[in-house]
């Protein structure tokens, strides 16, 4: 029995299930990153405990995949705090206080549609 038999028949096809598993996420990764990646299949054989001809394998597959790095984002820092906010510039639309990232805007146009749908 070869090598790619082995994967096949061990725990009726987990290990070769395994091996496609993390090659097609390194192939999804190495396509959004445009880096490379490695996948290791690392197979234990030892004589079994019992019988006197039986071999027990052990079998491992991990796959390293390149790292998505995150895009950088900007912020100011004004009296010791990062906001995203530029002190510098006028605030066009604003943030609702009690809710942050939504703006003076989106809450006015949430207000406008709650009306027109009490009105009917």
């Amino acid at each position: 029995m070869n090598f790619a038999d082995i994967l096949r028949f061990y725990r009726r096809g987990a290990a070769e299930r395994k091996v496609d598993q993390e090659l097609t996420a390194l192939l999804t990764a190495i396509e959004a990153t445009k880096k490379g990646g490695q996948i290791t299949v690392t197979m234990k054989i030892k004589p079994a405990k019992a019988g006197e001809n039986e071999t027990d394998i052990d079998i491992d597959v991990k796959a390293t995949l390149p790292k998505v790095p995150l895009p950088t984002a900007t912020f100011f820092l004004e009296a010791g705090k990062l906001s995203r906010t530029n002190p510098r510039q006028m605030d066009a639309f604003g943030d609702d206080e009690d809710r942050p990232g939504v703006t003076a805007l989106d809450t006015k146009r949430l207000e406008g549609m709650a009306n027109a749908m009490a009105a009917g």
